[in-house]
């Protein structure tokens, strides 16, 4: 049997078009919660007080911060929605003074997945840190409960 170039060039095209679909598809899985992670980031940095629905409040931890543990103290329901605008309004302006531009987030992907909880990471290409994002998977809607630098 004798093998031309030309069945050897259709072959590997074919196997790389099957690879290329292959990749596409377990992308496409994880594309959708990296895409909800970068949104809410987005939204977090530009001070959105629509991003507040997307926190788990009573657990959140942001970059060492037991920010849940403050917010149990509160006991009424103006003092939690004041709180919750005002963190979301400090972390959008904490992060402008200091220059922070969210495009500068890179390498956004799935770092862990399991039943309960989704963690999803980035890299800050200027200081060389990894961000993790960890958010549980209760009920139909994803709350963020931790944003965290790994060490």
């Amino acid at each position: 049997m004798r093998i031309d170039k030309r069945s050897v060039g259709f072959f590997l095209g074919a196997l790389a078009i099957v690879v290329a679909l292959q990749l596409f598809i377990q992308g496409k899985a994880e594309d959708k919660d990296v895409k909800f992670c970068r949104n809410l980031f987005i939204q977090l940095v530009k001070g959105s007080a629509d991003v507040a629905g997307f926190i788990d409040w009573e657990h959140f931890r942001a970059l060492e911060s037991d920010i849940g543990a403050e917010y149990i103290k509160l006991t009424d329901s103006k003092d939690k929605a004041d709180y919750r605008n005002a963190f979301v309004k400090a972390f959008a302006v904490g992060f402008n003074y200091f220059n922070g531009r969210a495009n500068i987030f890179t390498n956004w992907r799935v770092y862990s997945r399991n039943d309960e909880r989704i963690i999803i990471a980035c890299e800050h290409a200027r200081y060389h840190k990894t961000f993790l994002f960890t958010f549980s998977k209760s009920g139909q809607k994803k709350k963020l409960i931790s944003l965290e630098m790994k060490k």
